[in-house]
């Protein structure tokens, strides 16, 4: 897998994946909006990217080698630059006091996670990617606010926006021709000279 959409899609499963795992007080953790007639398990946390990712190309670099075939050729993976993504996450509670709680879930047992379990130097999340070549992606949490209005409170619906920085290279597919050890053998005659 390659192209754009199965990269944010797999960017954002492997999200849902770690917020189910590291806050499983979530009883719905969804990969998408929510319909407007869909009735949420609260507390539920939403995942989106309602934009396309920024690209930023770079000069190619060869991320991996592929097994070269019976045509000494091969499928290598060229890394030929980065994608962002700013994506939404909305945390959806049922009243002010379990917004606060899970506020403080979500910046410590999500982000802060992998720093807390000593599998990370810094805070923030990083995932592999095992259906987009097995890459690292990079979550950083850059924001939240409430989201306290007047029809909020009327739905009884207290909620969390959060903004998360997400990061990874963009790999491409080239099919090359590789350089081949051969082995030489040279049939060395042995013959006897005879100076008179």
């Amino acid at each position: 897998m390659s192209d754009i959409t199965s990269v944010q899609d797999e960017v954002i499963l492997r999200l849902a994946l770690e917020a189910r795992t590291r806050v499983p007080e979530f009883r719905e953790v969804l990969e998408e909006w929510p319909d407007a007639n869909q009735q949420l398990n609260y507390p539920a946390l939403s995942i989106l990217s309602s934009n396309p990712p920024k690209q930023t190309p770079c000069h190619p670099w060869l991320y991996k080698t592929g097994v070269i075939n019976g045509a000494n050729k091969s499928v290598n993976q060229w890394v030929v630059g980065n994608f962002d993504w700013t994506l939404q996450l909305d945390a959806w509670l049922g009243n002010k006091p379990e917004r606060n709680r899970f506020h403080e879930l979500i910046s410590t047992k999500l982000f802060m996670g992998q720093f807390l379990d000593s599998l990370s130097e810094v805070s923030g999340i990083s995932l592999q990617l095992p259906n987009y070549h097995n890459i690292i992606c990079r979550y950083d949490l850059i924001g939240y606010r409430f989201d306290d209005s007047e029809a909020g409170s009327q739905r009884q619906e207290w909620r969390i926006k959060m903004d998360v920085l997400a990061h990874c290279k963009q790999i491409v597919e080239k099919e090359e021709f590789q350089i081949v050890e051969t082995e030489i053998t040279d049939e060395f005659i042995n013959t006897d000279v005879v100076i008179e």
